[in-house]
């Protein structure tokens, strides 16, 4: 499975949460892809 994040810095915000969600769910990708305030999302 792989989360392909966007840019933009309010979606960036919302990326973190649902991010730190689905971990908490123990859903985790093989692959994480992200351009911007995904690319910081993703390196997290």
């Amino acid at each position: 499975m792989a989360f392909v994040l966007s840019g933009g810095a309010s979606l960036g915000a919302c990326q973190a949460g649902m991010l730190e969600a689905l971990y908490e769910q123990g859903i985790r990708p093989d692959l994480l892809v992200g351009t911007s305030a995904g690319a910081i999302n993703a390196a997290l």
